[in-house]
């Protein structure tokens, strides 16, 4: 199983201790090139699609991907989305979230316990899992652990739409 890890990042945060040599993938990754999926490297049995936290060398810049699009490539890359949020201006988390969502991809959510969740709530109530931990690998073995052995994607319904007879008028002329 292939995993985002969502959440406040920072150059040393709580993936370095999930994710098997985090710092060598983050320093051999390539500028201008999509973020690697590291096989067998989360627990030394699940992939990891991202994110990686990297400080761009003045020599980089302007030849890499935007890091956004680095971030939804990834996510799309990913069986599940995991989201620590112990911090209510998480952002990208939330919009993270939202976009795997939309995919379809199995989302959870894990708070600190005590942790004001309140404003959260939207994420909170479209999260396929919702978890209370002590701290986020808490939180992520136990997201692990209640994964569904068998996942049925439901596709959303297409709609048709016909356009008939429409005229266009600038109100310029």
């Amino acid at each position: 199983m292939n995993l985002y890890l969502a959440g406040k990042i920072a150059e040393v945060d709580w993936r370095h201790e999930v994710v098997s040599n985090l710092g060598d993938h983050i320093m051999n990754w390539q500028a201008g090139t999509w973020w690697p999926v590291v096989p067998s490297s989360i627990f030394k049995m699940h992939g990891y699609t991202g994110p990686y936290y990297r400080k761009v060398a003045k020599s980089e810049q302007g030849t890499g991907m935007k890091p956004h699009r680095l971030c939804l490539e990834a996510v799309r890359k990913s069986d599940m989305v995991f989201a620590w949020i112990d911090d209510p201006t998480c952002y990208a988390t939330l919009f993270e979230m939202g976009y795997a969502h939309g995919l379809g991809i199995h989302t959870v959510v894990a708070y600190p316990k005590d942790f004001d969740k309140s404003e959260l709530w939207f994420t909170t109530c479209c999260a396929d899992d919702v978890i209370e931990a002590t701290n986020p690998i808490m939180g992520l073995q136990a997201a692990i652990l209640r994964y569904p052995a068998r996942k049925t994607t439901v596709m959303p319904p297409t709609y048709e739409v016909t356009v008939r007879d429409m005229t266009w008028s600038d109100p310029d002329t």
